[in-house]
């Protein structure tokens, strides 16, 4: 029922990284200073939920599922 993303304060030097200049490691920027970003949305349309985390970094892809009762898990 939900589309989620995990969006954490992690920056692409795209710039860097094509013209050669970092390696495939250095082409990332870490920003504690920025939240990490919890977005769900409703496959069915509808306004999507937004919850602010303080910063985290996860090198794999969160997975996530909807309870019977509704709450969304994220593991």
């Amino acid at each position: 029922n939900w589309v989620v993303w995990y969006m954490q304060p992690v920056l692409l030097r795209l710039g860097r990284l094509a013209m050669g200049l970092a390696s495939f490691v250095d082409g990332f920027a870490w920003r504690p200073d920025l939240a990490t970003l919890i977005v769900a949305c409703p496959r069915g349309g509808g306004d999507p939920i937004t919850i602010e985390a303080p910063a985290r970094f996860m090198f794999h892809a969160v997975n996530a599922f909807e309870r019977a009762d509704g709450e969304i898990v994220l593991d």
